[in-house]
Order: C-alpha cells, then sequence, then structure tokens
C-alpha cells in the first residue's frame, strides 16, 4: 500500500527546504565546531532528526526550530570530537540570527552560477561535476585522478572562493543578498 499523495508532498516539501536551507545549516554549525568536516556532519544528524519526526514538523520548516536543532547537533558533535566550543549559548543564538537568510532570485542565483562555472577550467568543473553532481566521495576522486585527497580538497575550496568572487563581481546585489559582503 502506497502512502497517500498529501503523505507524499509532506516528505517532499521537508527535504526541500532542508536542501534550501543547507548553506545556513552548515554556515551556522562552522561557526560554533570551526571545522568544515565536523559541519557537514552537524547537517546530515540534523537531517537525521528531522527525518525521523518529520511528521511533527510544521511545512517550510520554521527558521527558529532549525536553529535550535542546529545549535544543538552542532555542540553535541563538538563534545564527541573534543572541540572546545569557544561561544557562550547567548552568543550562540545571537550568531544564529546574523545568519538569517535573506531571499534571493533562486533563478538569478542559477543563472550566475552558471555564467561562473563556465569560467572555470575544464579539470575543475570535471572534479565540481563528480563530488555535486554524481556524489563521489573525494577519496573516489582522488583515486580516479590519481592525485591526492587533500588535493581534492583543495580544488573544491579554491573553486568554491573562485565562485564566490565571480558572484560578487557578476552581481554584487544578488551577493550581498546571499549574506556576503
Amino acid at each position: 500500500m502506497e502512502p497517500p499523495d498529501d503523505l507524499i508532498r509532506a516528505r517532499l516539501g521537508l527535504v526541500q527546504a532542508l536542501a534550501r536551507e543547507q548553506a545556513f545549516v552548515q554556515a551556522y554549525a562552522y561557526a560554533i565546531v570551526r571545522d568544515h568536516h565536523l559541519a557537514e556532519d552537524v547537517y546530515q544528524e540534523v537531517a537525521v532528526v528531522l527525518a525521523k519526526d518529520w511528521e511533527r514538523v510544521p511545512e517550510g520548516l520554521p527558521h527558529a526550530r532549525l536553529k535550535e536543532v542546529v545549535r544543538r547537533k552542532a555542540l553535541e558533535v563538538a563534545r564527541r570530537a573534543r572541540r572546545h566550543v569557544l561561544l557562550a549559548d547567548d552568543t550562540l543564538e545571537s550568531l544564529a540570527g546574523a545568519f538569517e537568510l535573506q531571499p534571493a532570485d533562486d533563478g538569478e542565483l542559477r543563472e550566475t552560477l552558471a555564467e561562473c562555472l563556465r569560467k572555470l577550467p575544464p579539470e575543475v568543473r570535471a572534479v565540481l561535476d563528480s563530488r555535486y553532481r554524481d556524489d563521489c566521495s573525494c577519496e573516489t576522486i582522488a583515486t580516479r585522478l590519481g592525485r591526492s585527497v587533500q588535493s581534492i580538497y583543495a580544488v573544491l575550496k579554491h573553486a568554491r572562493i573562485a565562485l564566490a568572487g565571480c558572484v560578487a563581481q557578476t552581481n554584487p546585489h544578488l551577493h550581498r543578498s546571499l549574506g556576503h559582503g
């Protein structure tokens, strides 16, 4: 027996809302744990928490609830990793407010990013495609290309920096609306 359409729509809505908020989740988590890999772990754990309790998550994934789940999970991950959190709870709450997203035109963002991606060298685009489109791990990409894992991390980091710079130069208004500059 298949779940009712409204149930499927609710699940899909939660997945879409979490995907839209990925940058916020990882940025806020990074501000707490100060490690990109741990921030990605926090995102995954937040997704698991929300997936387990998806029936009780209000439609549209309220930002206040998301901030609280991210904060709790980031602190938990930091404790497990034996990372000392340098910020007090009230500072973390204030920091969360700084990450409030301003709506940006999704179509405009996609168009600008596509333009910026075309400017990257083909080798860099291939690594980005493998990682983000094909969901390959950095280890898999490194093995496939005969390079070290660290060099793949470096390529991805430099590509993100180049893309952010290109977006800032190509469309300063859009760059500001995403919370930069």
